[in-house]
């Protein structure tokens, strides 16, 4: 799998972070696709190094850092959210050759801008309670900042990142100093489409069994996050899309060749209410079930 310190020279990023973050005022860090930090923290405000440093709080930290990348990857931009504490976090996606590597995680910061989604939220539990309280001062000393600037911010190192990858991804083979690698490989993208291949073939074999992206991406030895990417980029639809137009697909095949039922055939393919499964069917095909049967049985 390749690793983001091959497409980002660490010393060097951390170098520009370290420069970014007093020029706007937000913090920065780099974390991998599961959310541990890969750089030092910039800018890190005392609220978040206190956090940060606390065995129960941090992984609260870290979760909301691998869910903020993951929502990055799956819209492929941007993502601005607050995190489990209530500050505001910006999540940049690092996608080098279909591959989900990590995020630049940019804010630890607040806003009077509310119309947020918070990624996350922490226990009530009276041990975090108590934690919470005590930093309860450093909290009121985070920055507060217009959510015009965050935007503004986040857009730029979103252009900065993505310059950075494009370089890395022209069609050049070679390593640079500070493991810069420059490469793009016909079979590579060969392997993308086996891979959604592998997918299209698993899901349709198993459509009997509600399968979902992580089970399949298990199957395809590859993350749920990288699959969902490559089935927008190779059919132009998402996993769920597809999943749902195969089975409609299926159902037609049985409601033309098997006497079930038509909520037989919608219990079958995972569909818990005959209502729901006909709305599906006449949505897809512009007829119900039972409509359709009749009409295929009276073209034989």
């Amino acid at each position: 799998m390749i690793k983001i310190e091959k497409v980002f020279s660490i010393r060097k990023w951390e170098t520009v972070q370290d420069s970014l973050a007093k020029t706007t005022g937000m913090a920065i860090l780099m974390v991998d696709y599961k959310g541990r930090p890969i750089t030092k923290h910039s800018g890190c405000c005392e609220f978040c190094k206190k956090v940060r440093s606390d065995e129960v709080l941090k992984k609260y930290c870290e979760k909301c850092d691998s869910r903020g990348g993951a929502e990055a990857v799956r819209e492929n931009k941007t993502y601005i959210y607050k995190c489990c504490f209530g500050m505001v976090d910006v999540a940049i996606p690092i996608v080098f050759q279909e591959t989900y590597l990590g995020a630049v995680m940019i804010g630890q910061v607040r806003t009077d801008y509310n119309d947020l989604e918070r990624i996350a939220s922490v226990p009530e539990n009276k041990i975090i309670k108590e934690k919470l309280e005590a930093l309860k001062d450093e909290y009121e000393q985070v920055r507060k900042l217009d959510f015009d600037k965050i935007k503004t911010v986040s857009y730029m190192l979103y252009d900065i990142c993505n310059y950075i990858v494009e370089r890395e991804n022209q069609n050049v083979t070679g390593v640079h100093e500070e493991g810069f690698v420059l490469h793009k490989e016909n079979e590579e993208m060969v392997k993308k489409n086996r891979i959604v291949e592998m997918a299209q073939k698993y899901i349709v074999e198993n459509l009997e069994n509600n399968v979902t992206l992580s089970e399949t991406a298990n199957i395809c030895h590859v993350s749920a996050s990288h699959l969902s990417r490559l089935f927008i980029k190779e059919t132009g639809e998402g996993f769920s899309v597809f999943v749902s137009n195969a089975k409609i697909e299926k159902a037609k095949e049985w409601l033309e060749t098997e006497d079930w039922s038509v909520s037989d055939i919608g219990y079958r393919l995972g569909f818990n209410e005959t209502g729901y499964f006909i709305r599906a069917f006449k949505k897809k095909v512009g007829m119900t079930p039972g409509i359709y049967r009749k009409h295929r049985k009276n073209m034989q």
